[in-house]
């Protein structure tokens, strides 16, 4: 019994001896220069959002990602994910445009969370920080009841 615990800690240590330079290396893509900045969401209700964003970085960008739940009663959170369609550069500005006419009515009130997944050239991902937002419908003049019924 000895001698097979004193064999798995052996092959144990050879094992994270071999495997940690690829975690280091892993763990060093994980800082980025990628810069998002100017993450705004437009509304034409009922139509459609349209989120926008702004990337930057030294690596061409290759990959941008829109995020996003919808609140809603269910037993489960879902994360939709919409690939943002433009020209790789240092330099992006990038829009996705949710139809609601195709993919279904957000109810005003609901709170939309989202955030962006960046990847340039060299490897390097940046994800930001999620932002919720409420839909409204902005075809009418709403007023905040702060009190009472």
């Amino acid at each position: 019994m000895i001698k097979k615990t004193f064999l798995l800690v052996v092959a144990l240590c050879l094992l994270l001896t071999i495997c940690g330079p690829a975690v280091a290396t892993v763990s060093a893509q994980g800082t980025s220069p990628i810069a998002v900045s100017n993450s705004t969401i437009q509304v034409d209700y009922p139509n459609n959002l349209t989120f926008t964003c702004h990337a930057q970085d030294n690596a061409k960008i290759t990959d941008i990602r829109l995020e996003y739940q919808v609140d809603q009663m269910s037993f489960a959170q879902v994360t939709s994910e919409a690939q943002v369609t433009f020209s790789p550069a240092t330099s992006v500005d990038a829009s996705y445009e949710l139809n609601m006419q195709q993919y279904g009515q957000i109810p005003p009130g609901v709170n939309i969370t989202y955030w962006w997944k960046v990847k340039d050239a060299a490897g390097n991902t940046s994800q930001t920080n999620p932002v919720q937002y409420t839909v409204f419908d902005n075809n009418h003049t709403w007023n905040t009841l702060s009190q009472g019924k």
